[in-house]
């Protein structure tokens, strides 16, 4: 199986951000970090999701590109300040790479085409959307499942992962949204 060299993904995955007017923010830039924290904070205020510990190492996340309409993210229950903070600097959708994905070529491929996914459901679906994917587990588990799809899809088609590796992988990481039943 020939290996997608990572330094070689990661100028088409900036290529891919640029043609869809998105921003991507890399691993150990501090805009990650706040984007995280506020995040976290609202998973333990809800008392579901992942760790900080677990999100540092392994959890990218797509914001939604704000511009003049930061000051409507605070509508948002637990997070939306911060959201509104970190959004409103940026005028596209940021994507927010972990250190995790950034190990292989493949990985980093898939993990791209997931968030590309999360920016097409918000650019149709537009702040309500944003707003109905934090509040409701159904939206959310409908949100992820194509996009956690075109991962998998990855990691068995070019990764030579087998089917239930990539399964396995998969329902471990939708654990931490509450939708692996």
């Amino acid at each position: 199986m020939p290996v997608i060299p990572a330094e070689t993904a990661m100028r088409a995955c900036v290529k891919l951000c640029q043609d869809n007017q998105v921003t991507l923010v890399r691993p150990g830039d501090p805009q990650r970090e706040v984007a995280l924290l506020g995040l976290a904070a609202a998973h333990a205020l809800t008392g579901s999701g992942w760790s900080m510990e677990y999100a540092r190492k392994n959890v990218s996340v797509t914001l939604p590109g704000a511009g003049p309409l930061s000051d409507l993210l605070k509508a948002i229950p637990y997070i939306g300040g911060l959201l509104a903070a970190v959004s409103g600097r940026l005028s596209k959708p940021t994507i927010y790479l972990a250190p995790a994905v950034m190990e292989n070529g493949v990985t980093l491929m898939g993990t791209i085409q997931h968030e590309l996914g999360h920016v097409g459901s918000m650019r149709a679906g537009g702040l309500g959307w944003c707003i109905c994917y934090g509040l409701i587990g159904e939206v959310r588990a409908a949100a992820e499942a194509p996009c956690y799809g075109i991962s998998m899809a990855h990691q068995v088609k070019f990764g030579g992962v087998p089917v239930h590796d990539a399964e396995s992988a998969v329902m471990k990481a939708l654990s931490y949204y509450g939708l692996d039943v």
